[in-house]
């Protein structure tokens, strides 16, 4: 008889706990649409200026070998980039920032057609009722090519939990009066996610 109550006090910690798993993600948010703009600032075609470390392109053999790499934009495969960027609440560069876009992104294919990027960031807000919250996504997305899809794969204080996916589309490209290109960009974030207390 003994034996058998450290059993039973064992199950019943498993269904409790299931119990209590299953209201939380019951709890989860219908999904949401987020909507916001980014402001993209490069000195060099669509490389963010942000660079802190570039890796050159492999350049081709006597064979040819990788002869296609830099083609387009450009912009060699490897090159890698950790940037921040403002995130404001409509397309214009001088409207309120909301909160910033801080990643990484690596070239990972690059033709006529335009640079393929990994991205991987995360979404920082910094005012409005989500203050202080983060989205984190991670994908490919080629921006001169509309629209592309990245996958949130969580996120921090309102947006603990977070799951969905985030599509953005290229709104304008443009010449900054510093000789600079200005890329503004335009997220719907849909997502799920578990409400706090």
């Amino acid at each position: 008889m003994a034996s058998t109550l450290p059993n039973i006090m064992v199950i019943l910690l498993i269904i409790a706990t299931m119990v209590l798993a299953t209201s939380n993600w019951a709890m989860a948010s219908r999904p949401r649409i987020i909507k916001y703009y980014v402001q993209q600032e490069s000195e060099i075609g669509m490389i963010p200026a942000l660079a802190v470390s570039a890796v050159e392109r492999a350049s081709g053999n006597a064979s040819g070998q990788n002869a296609n790499l830099g083609v387009g934009s450009g912009a060699g495969v490897g090159v890698s980039v950790v940037y921040e960027y403002p995130m404001t609440k409509n397309s214009s560069a001088a409207s309120p920032v909301v909160g910033f876009i801080r990643g990484t992104s690596v070239v990972v294919n690059s033709s006529a057609a335009g640079t393929l990027f990994f991205m991987n960031n995360v979404i920082h807000f910094s005012s409005g009722k989500w203050a202080g919250s983060t989205i984190s996504q991670q994908g490919e997305a080629m921006l001169t090519r509309s629209p592309w899809e990245l996958a949130v794969v969580g996120g921090t204080g309102d947006f603990r939990h977070a799951f969905g996916y985030n599509v953005g589309f290229l709104v304008a490209t443009s010449r900054t009066p510093h000789n600079t290109t200005r890329i503004t960009t335009r997220y719907h974030a849909h997502l799920s996610y578990v409400k706090t207390t």
